[in-house]
């Protein structure tokens, strides 16, 4: 995370990252959510994150478009991502009806080599500054 965080807040000033943030649903305090990666620009949430711990199977699981969109509503974001393990190529699903966009995202963590590790996170913070650099515009 802190690779994430400098490679991002070394390009911008405006840039904010907060990671493991967690904040309630309800105004009473019960229903707790725990949003693995916020990213800010400008003060403002641009992005959030989630990371999955299993194989992407083809098309977001509907626990986790719940779960987007619930984290969507309650920061007032449009853009959410999933991070998968794995090599696959990014998918983007625009989905209207949530006013939701649902970026899927993959980091290949199998790597022989530190040099060949740090290359694959060097392509996944790539990834995600083109998606970031969109959404700003």
């Amino acid at each position: 995370m802190n690779l994430l965080r400098e490679k991002l807040l070394g390009r911008d000033n405006n840039f904010n990252i907060e990671e493991q943030k967690r904040e309630f649903a309800d105004y009473e305090n019960e229903l707790e959510l725990r949003f693995d990666i916020l990213v800010y620009y400008d003060r403002k949430p641009l992005l959030i994150l989630d990371t999955k711990y299993m194989r992407f199977e083809g098309k977001p699981d509907t626990n986790h478009l719940g779960q987007m969109n619930l984290y969507s509503d309650v920061k007032k974001v449009e853009n959410c991502g999933l991070i998968f393990p794995g090599d696959q190529v990014r998918r983007f699903y625009p989905l209207q009806k949530l006013d939701l966009k649902l970026h899927i995202l993959f980091i290949d963590l199998i790597a022989n080599t530190s040099y060949e590790f740090n290359n694959k996170c060097d392509q996944f913070v790539n990834t995600l500054n083109q998606i970031i650099d969109s959404l700003k515009k």
